[in-house]
């Protein structure tokens, strides 16, 4: 999505078509009111995700109510979440009192946050898929942003939150401890469990010639490639003296 889409307002939200084909799979709603309780005056706002037709959301049982999960780029999206097709659930919810102290309760996973990934399942066909969408939601959930969203096309297949086209990852097989996947102009390199101890990557063309070159200082890097030629690259990943390397294809 360009540029990302900010709701504010009671009742606006967001239709997400993951695949494009004219039928919508999500709704991404932004709620607020008023009400009392016990006389005192109170606010409510909220963001609630909605599946259609035969869609489903990753999250937590609480009573009668479904928290979505808010996974960080690099967490698997697959059939070993826990689904829900519940008609109304909750991405985050805030009631304030002003009167009564300032008190707030709040709810929900979706609460101050940047960049984090709405893992979703919806069916082509009957069959199922897996996907995402990355939001940010502001502090006491005054606002929504819908910043992407990508799913898997291959059924029954799931992906990693922020991986846009799973296929295009090929070569050598990385271990599980090291991820790496693109998607728009960005290569995500992802440590998982690992002690970095002088590690680096190097992001060469099939020519050989060295495009770009950087140090891992942390788990999740995200290296911008948005000016780099269309097409294949080699993936280097060193980190304690051990290498590994993977392809990804750059495609608008």
């Amino acid at each position: 999505m360009d540029p990302d889409s900010t709701f504010d307002q009671n009742g606006a939200g967001y239709l997400i078509d993951l695949n494009n084909d004219g039928i919508n799979d999500f709704n991404i709603q932004f709620i607020q009111a008023t009400g009392t309780s016990q006389g005192i005056i109170y606010s409510y706002r909220g963001v609630f995700a909605k599946p259609y037709n035969g869609g489903s959301i990753a999250g937590t049982v609480s009573g009668d109510r479904i928290y979505d999960l808010a996974l960080d780029a690099g967490q698997m999206i697959d059939a070993n979440l826990m689904w829900n097709d519940t008609a109304s659930q909750t991405m985050g919810s805030v009631k304030a009192y002003p009167d009564g102290g300032s008190v707030l309760l709040l709810y929900g996973n979706f609460y101050n946050v940047v960049d984090k990934y709405l893992p979703l399942r919806f069916e082509i066909s009957n069959v199922k898929h897996y996907g995402w969408a990355r939001f940010d939601v502001s502090e006491f959930l005054n606002s929504f942003t819908i910043k992407d969203f990508a799913y898997n096309t291959i059924a029954n297949e799931g992906l990693i939150a922020g991986q846009g086209d799973p296929t295009s990852i090929q070569g050598v097989p990385l271990p599980e401890s090291v991820k790496v996947f693109s998607y728009k102009g960005i290569i995500n390199v992802l440590l998982i469990n690992q002690k970095i101890d002088h590690a680096s990557v190097d992001v060469t063309n099939i020519m050989g010639q060295k495009m770009n070159a950087i140090n891992l200082t942390q788990e999740l890097t995200r290296i911008d490639v948005s000016d780099l030629p269309l097409g294949t690259y080699i993936i280097t990943v060193n980190n304690n003296g051990i290498s590994h390397s993977s392809k990804v294809v750059l495609r608008r």
